[in-house]
Order: C-alpha cells, then sequence, then structure tokens
C-alpha cells in the first residue's frame, strides 16, 4: 500500500524527519525515484537556507 505524507510528517524536528525519509519513494507526475541519502539541517544551522532569512524569497 501506499501512502502520502502528510503536513504531520513534516511537522517534527529535522532529526527526526531525515532518517524517516530514506526508503521513500517520492513521485511526481509519472516520475520518482527513492531517497537514499538525506541531509538535515536545524533552522539556526548557518548552512540553513532559513538561517539567512531566506525561507520567504529566494535571490
Amino acid at each position: 500500500m501506499v501512502a502520502a505524507l502528510t503536513g504531520a510528517f513534516f511537522d517534527r524536528p529535522a532529526g527526526a524527519v531525515a532518517p524517516d525519509l530514506l526508503g521513500c519513494t517520492l513521485v511526481h507526475e509519472g516520475v520518482g525515484g527513492t531517497i537514499v541519502e538525506v541531509e538535515r539541517y536545524e533552522e539556526s544551522d548557518p548552512a540553513s537556507h532559513s538561517a539567512a532569512a531566506l525561507r520567504a524569497g529566494r535571490r
């Protein structure tokens, strides 16, 4: 059975979501693949886009 990931799945700390994504298959318009590697960033991590307040608009 295939289940869609809901907002509740992502409404957790990055450290909990990232490992749970491993092995998930994402499909969009008939094209997809299995997630085999993840990286996680907390909002305060300087490598995160959200750390520099870039979440709302990219340059």
